[in-house]
């Protein structure tokens, strides 16, 4: 797993630029209610980049991973632009929900 200990994380996958692959988000303890937003951001960079992909589309948001409830999952597609650092800002409804750092090949 790649994430924040008891708060978030999804099974760990490497990244390779360009190419879609599943990941299986899993939340820990209250989760907000709203969507559920991934945003990338490269190092050195300051441009915002959708990193959720539905098809062959990329997306800003899915539908909620929970409510009220103490532990939850989420399926996802994410695909990464280019290689390289990548933070991922996690955000749930209109709340920051932390970041994972990733390396794209």
């Amino acid at each position: 797993m790649r994430g924040i200990r008891n708060k978030v994380a999804f099974i760990d996958a490497p990244f390779t630029d360009g190419r879609e692959q599943k990941y299986m988000w899993h939340f820990w303890g209250v989760v907000p209610e709203g969507e559920f937003t991934v945003i990338g951001v490269k190092e050195g960079s300051d441009e915002l980049s959708p990193v959720l992909t539905r098809g062959s589309q990329s997306v800003w948001t899915y539908h909620s991973p929970g409510g009220q409830h103490a532990d939850e999952h989420l399926p996802s597609t994410m695909s990464v632009r280019e290689s390289g650092k990548w933070a991922l800002l996690i955000y749930i409804g209109e709340e920051y929900f932390d970041q994972i750092i990733v390396e794209v090949n």
